[in-house]
């Protein structure tokens, strides 16, 4: 079942206002932070986020496969769903543990892990 845009934009919400919370609490410190240490935390909880944001869009298209399956870019006949497998990727976010559908095509033998 699709995950509705109402339900993605209130748990991404409700992370981005951790994140905020986080860097709020920076004055509540016994020192203040120099300007090097709030721009460290301000350069990793905005990665952070990015990161949480570019997964649960990913993930949410994951959610609808292609039906009929993807022509096969090696010979054109349509492939057949396999399975779900989880992926280690690297996008401009950062890294990104993802969970992906696997198409495997039964006449050449190739397989994808779309969109691409």
């Amino acid at each position: 079942m699709r995950r509705e845009a109402e339900e993605l934009k209130k748990e991404l919400m409700g992370y981005a206002e951790a994140s905020i919370e986080r860097l709020v609490k920076l004055d509540g410190k016994n020192r203040r932070p120099t300007l090097t240490e709030i721009e460290g935390i301000v350069l990793e909880v905005g990665k952070e986020l990015e990161n949480k944001m570019a997964q649960a869009v990913i993930e949410r298209q994951e959610e609808v496969r292609p039906i009929p399956g993807p022509a096969c870019g090696e010979c054109g006949k349509e492939m057949r769903y396999k399975e779900t497998q989880p992926r280690q990727v690297t996008s401009l976010a950062g890294e990104l543990r993802i969970e992906r559908s696997y198409y495997h095509c039964a006449r050449c033998g190739s397989g994808i892990f779309p969109p691409g």
